[in-house]
């Protein structure tokens, strides 16, 4: 069983950011999560928790490693945790939690492609330090580099990806080369991990008090589905299909993907 820890840290933040907020406005989907501790609970109470372990068994199993009856995910987290130290209390956050899709155009090459954003509010949890320990066990495991970059003031790590397997998997020839970068902050009461500076520069604005141009929340189609939708549950997911077919097209560099688009 995949248990987490029932305690909840309350944070009490100056600014109230949500990932819409930050997102651009062309963005291709979003998922929003309310209150990231009462997620959890009820994803646990769903039996869901007990489902993502024997995924990850298979998953391991799959690539010739070991698999003990306990949950690999469990295990992971226990490791961490015990590298953080034994006084080190790792509680669920109560805030906001959101993640986004959308296009990022490198004007140097003239191609567009794929960012992705993941942003927590974490206020004092100690969770932010446990995905920094296995951000940088993931970076000695692919024997590569943690760099520091500077956006807006903030100290965010940097580590380069490899992305030629997954390429050569995909039925189009699709350039991610937007992807090879994976970026992470642990700062102001987030934890942000995400694959381009730009969105880490959106979320810093905010938090120091200016107003951000075009972001999704000024999306008409998008204010649309959430006022139909409606905020009142756990989660929130959308993906708008006209900025979808959109990106997809200009990244399609074979030209074969409008065939499969609806007319």
């Amino acid at each position: 069983m995949f248990t987490i820890s029932t305690l909840i840290t309350v944070s009490v933040l100056a600014v109230d950011i949500r990932i819409d907020q930050v997102l651009p406005e062309n963005s291709i989907a979003v998922m929003s999560i309310n209150d990231v501790s009462q997620f959890v609970q009820h994803f646990e109470e769903m039996g869901a928790t007990e489902a993502i372990c024997e995924v990850g068994k298979i998953f391991l199993a799959a690539k010739g490693t070991e698999v003990s009856e306990k949950c690999p995910l469990s295990e992971a987290c226990n490791e961490l945790k015990v590298s953080l130290g034994d006084d080190v209390n790792i509680s669920i956050p109560s805030g906001h939690a959101g993640m986004g899709l959308y296009p990022v155009v490198d004007f140097e090459v003239g191609s567009v492609g794929i960012g992705a954003l993941l942003m927590c509010e974490v206020g004092d949890s100690k969770v932010g330090e446990l995905v920094q320990k296995a951000f940088e066990n993931h970076a000695e495991s692919l024997k590569v580099e943690l760099e520091t970059v500077d956006i807006s003031g903030r100290d965010v790590w940097m580590v380069q990806n490899e992305l030629d397997t997954l390429e050569e998997i995909l039925p189009f020839p699709i350039d991610l080369s937007s992807l090879s970068q994976v970026y992470l902050a642990n700062t102001d009461g987030y934890l942000l991990i995400g694959t381009e500076p730009d969105a880490f520069d959106s979320l810093f604005t905010l938090i120091d008090g200016e107003e951000i141009e075009d972001s999704l929340a000024s999306n008409d189609e998008y204010r649309e589905l959430v006022q139909r939708c409606g905020e009142g549950g756990d989660i929130f997911a959308v993906v708008l299909l006209t900025n979808l077919a959109d990106a997809f097209l200009q990244m399609d560099t074979s030209g074969m993907g409008m065939m499969f688009l609806p007319t």
